[in-house]
């Protein structure tokens, strides 16, 4: 699936946040299936990648990891009109 820049997704899988994922807020070092972020970056070669941000309740950066198109997924009607509440 094709993802684009300031789509919301959610992680399909547990991921180790690396120390240059600028993780500051996964107390373990690991962002959790189900987590929900913002695709800021897209790299198309050598392989697609994106880079998403994470951030905390209160606003603040808490990984910026690079993921796979397999790690994430688009996130249903029902989650954004959750999210949208907020």
């Amino acid at each position: 699936m094709k993802f684009a820049e300031l789509d919301s997704v959610a992680l399909m899988q547990d991921v180790a946040a690396k120390p240059d994922d600028f993780s500051v807020g996964a107390p373990d070092g690991v962002l959790r299936a189900g987590a929900i972020g913002t695709i800021v970056h897209i790299f198309r070669y050598p392989e697609e990648a994106y880079i998403v941000e994470f951030v905390n309740h209160v606003g603040q950066t808490t990984a910026l990891p690079t993921l796979l198109p397999e790690q994430i997924r688009s996130l249903s009607n029902s989650e954004l009109q959750q999210r949208s509440r907020r």
